[in-house]
């Protein structure tokens, strides 16, 4: 994760120039482009017209991201390149627990509370391991973080797809609660970074010089302080007259 931070970095950039040099026009473009009836609700003749308005719109869309060097899927190219390595260690972790080649190791290989690395925290379907309560303590910590990752990602914005996102962990509980510790401890790990990212990406400092959001001035830069004249001699001489 910390060796993929320069590809968030650049889509974090990609998407800060999107959102405040494409956006604004991509949306008047979509307004002027979408015929109204007298209620202000969109009307098309037929279903070429539809279309023939969505190819002009999709066109300048085109254009814009092309003026501006900020294409859509650089936006998007952070998660789907996370993703590959998210799942790839995710199976090759089950894989040495269920194979049980290095099972001995796994079982003595882990730290404070969670010293066994291939207990479970359900035995069987919403069966919980009772023998281990302990068990349920990483399982519980990367759901809450999971959760707590969507809201700050997301805050006020897209509600419907903020309810989804936070519903997958919750209706997945009975089958990820059935893998073995050593997967929680890395999407514990994985949570916590993506956690910190986002509390960090809040700064004005990073978005000064990391995000390079205009909208806040960099660190460094003179600022804005209004420059008076110097007093012309006269009116020193005059002024220290008066005292």
């Amino acid at each position: 994760r910390v060796s993929l931070l320069p590809v968030s970095i650049a889509s974090e950039r990609n998407a800060v120039r999107f959102a405040q040099n494409v956006s604004p026009k991509f949306w008047k473009m979509h307004r002027d482009l979408t015929p109204r009836d007298a209620n202000g609700r969109p009307k098309f003749d037929s279903v070429k017209h539809l279309t023939d308005q969505y190819k002009e719109l999709l066109s300048g869309l085109n254009d814009l991201t092309r003026k501006h060097n900020c294409p859509v899927w650089k936006t998007f190219a952070s998660p789907f390149i996370q993703l590959p390595f998210f799942i790839t260690l995710s199976l090759a972790l089950r894989k040495l627990v269920v194979e049980g080649k290095y099972q001995q190791e796994l079982m003595t290989g882990g730290h404070l509370w969670f010293t066994d690395l291939t207990t479970v925290a359900c035995d069987e379907f919403l069966k919980f391991n009772t023998a281990d309560p302990s068990a349920l303590l990483l399982p519980l910590s990367a759901t809450s973080l999971a959760l707590l990752n969507v809201q700050l990602a997301f805050g006020d914005r897209f509600p419907l797809l903020k309810k989804v996102l936070q519903l997958m962990p919750i209706v997945f509980l009975p089958v990820t609660y059935q893998l073995p510790a050593c997967l929680f401890v890395y999407w514990v790990s994985s949570f916590a970074l993506t956690t910190t990212h986002i509390l960090v990406r809040r700064q004005p400092w990073y978005r000064a010089n990391v995000a390079l959001d205009p909208t806040f001035q960099r660190l460094g830069a003179a600022p804005d302080v209004e420059v008076k004249e110097p007093m012309k001699p006269e009116e020193g001489e005059e002024a220290g007259g008066r005292l």
